[in-house]
C-alpha cells in the first residue's frame, strides 16, 4: 500500500486558504503523480504471465544448443509439423538440442506441470534434404536364432517402450552399457513377427522385420525317428517345438494323431494305433518347418515282448530291436551278466559274467517297456 499523505495532505491544507483556480490546479498535479505509479504496478502483473517466444534458425547437419531455466521433460514438449526438426534433451545440464531434419518451419513448445506455456520457440531449418531424414524411420531386416541374441547399435536416444508384434517369439531390452546405446534382440522359438522403436519423444525411428529361425540344436538333431505302436493303445510323444495343427499322415487308416493341449515349452502328441501296418507322419512347427518325421510300424497288441536268450560264457550277444532305445535298462542280477545299450545303432549287447539266470527289461526313449528278456549263462563244466 502506497502512503500518499505526505503528498495530499499538504494539497487539502493549502485548499482551504487560496483560490478556486489554484484548488484545480492542485488536483491536476495530483492526478499526474499518481498516473505513473498504476501503470509500472499494470506492468509488473502482466509480465508475470508473459510466454517467452524465441526464434532460431537451424542448418541441417548442425546442432543448435539452447539453454533454460527450468525443468526440461519429454512429456511435457510439443513438435509441429514433426518431420521437420527433432530434439536432445539433457535434464541435468537444463539444455535443449535442436537438430533439422528437413527444411522448412517449425515450434517447439514447452509447458510446465500445470499445463501453462513456459516457452514457445519457432524454428526454420535451412539447406538441402538432409540424409537424417532416414533416421526418422528406417525399415530392416533382422534374422535370429532361437535362443540367441543379437545387438542392433542405434543412433539415437530409444525409449524402453518397445513394441513387438508376437511377444512369443521375441524378447528386446536395452543394452546394459551406456555407452552402447542400442538393442538386444533374444529369440525365444521360430516364426516371424515385426518390431517397432520410438526415441525418447515418441517418434518411431526404426520398424524391423524379425525372423527367428530355429536353433542350430533343433534343427540338427535327429528329424527323423522310428515308432513303434500297439494297436488299440497310445503312445505320448514330448517335442520341445509348438506344432502346427495341420499333420500329414501317410495312411490316416493305419494311425490317428491328436495334438494334446500344451503349456509352455512342453508339446506332446497322442499316437493311437488303429490297424496293423507301417506308416509315416510329418510334423511342422508354427512358422512351416519340417521338425519331425516320425517313421510309425504299428503292431499287434498280442506280440510277446518277453522273450528268451541264452549267452555263452565269455561271449558276447548282440540284440538289435525297432524302436528308440533308452540309455538305462534293469536288471534282475546284474552280478552275472553285462548289458551294453547303444541308442544310435538301436543295439542291446550281452555279455555273460557268470553261470546263472536272470531277466532284463529294455524300455524305449519315451520309458515304456518294449522287451523283457530271459537270459540264460550255462556252466561250461556242467554236463
Amino acid at each position: 500500500m502506497i502512503n500518499l499523505c505526505p503528498l495530499i495532505c499538504p494539497l487539502i491544507r493549502l485548499g482551504y486558504g487560496q483560490s478556486i483556480g489554484i484548488r484545480i490546479f492542485s488536483f491536476i498535479f495530483l492526478f499526474l503523480s499518481l498516473s505513473p505509479i498504476t501503470q509500472a504496478q499494470d506492468s509488473v502483473t502482466t509480465s508475470n504471465d508473459t510466454v517467452i517466444h524465441k526464434e532460431i534458425e537451424i542448418a541441417i547437419g548442425f546442432d543448435v544448443i539452447e539453454k533454460v531455466d527450468f525443468d526440461i521433460t519429454s512429456r511435457l514438449a510439443s513438435i509441429e509439423p514433426e518431420g521437420l526438426l527433432y530434439i536432445v534433451l539433457s535434464p541435468q545440464k537444463k539444455e535443449i538440442i535442436f537438430k533439422g531434419i528437413n527444411p522448412g518451419k517449425s515450434s517447439l513448445v514447452f509447458k510446465d506441470q500445470f499445463g501453462k506455456i513456459k516457452i514457445k520457440y519457432d524454428v526454420t531449418i535451412t539447406g538441402p534434404a538432409s540424409s537424417e531424414i532416414t533416421l526418422v524411420e528406417k525399415y530392416r531386416d533382422l534374422v535370429i536364432n532361437s535362443g540367441d541374441e543379437k545387438f542392433e547399435k542405434l543412433d539415437f536416444n530409444n525409449s524402453a517402450e518397445f513394441h513387438i508384434g508376437n511377444e512369443r517369439l521375441l524378447s528386446l531390452s536395452n543394452h546394459p552399457d551406456k555407452k552402447n546405446v542400442g538393442i538386444v534382440f533374444k529369440g525365444l522359438r521360430p516364426g516371424k513377427t515385426t518390431v517397432i522403436i520410438r526415441d525418447v519423444l515418441g517418434v518411431v525411428r526404426r520398424r524391423y522385420s524379425v525372423v527367428i529361425n530355429a536353433s542350430a540344436s533343433s534343427t540338427n538333431t535327429e528329424v527323423e525317428k522310428n515308432v513303434e505302436v500297439f494297436v488299440g493303445n497310445k503312445k505320448n510323444v514330448k517335442l520341445n517345438f509348438e506344432v502346427d495343427q495341420k499333420l500329414l499322415i501317410d495312411n490316416v487308416d493305419l494311425l490317428k494323431v491328436d495334438v494334446l493341449p500344451f503349456t509352455q515349452n512342453d508339446f506332446r502328441l497322442n499316437f493311437n494305433g488303429l490297424k496293423v501296418g507301417k506308416t509315416s507322419v510329418t510334423i511342422k512347427d508354427t512358422s512351416g518347418v519340417v521338425r519331425r518325421k516320425y517313421n510309425v510300424n504299428i503292431i499287434d497288441a498280442a506280440e510277446p515282448i518277453e522273450r528268451g536268450l541264452t549267452v555263452i560264457l565269455g561271449h558276447e550277444e548282440i540284440e538289435k530291436v525297432d524302436f528308440d532305445l533308452y540309455s538305462k535298462v534293469s536288471f534282475g542280477n546284474e552280478n552275472i551278466l553285462k548289458v551294453i545299450v547303444n541308442p544310435e545303432k538301436k543295439e542291446i549287447i550281452f555279455k555273460g559274467l557268470k553261470p546263472g539266470r536272470t531277466s532284463v527289461v529294455v524300455r524305449d526313449e519315451e520309458g515304456d517297456v518294449r522287451r523283457q528278456y530271459i537270459v540264460f549263462i550255462p556252466d561250461p563244466l556242467a554236463n
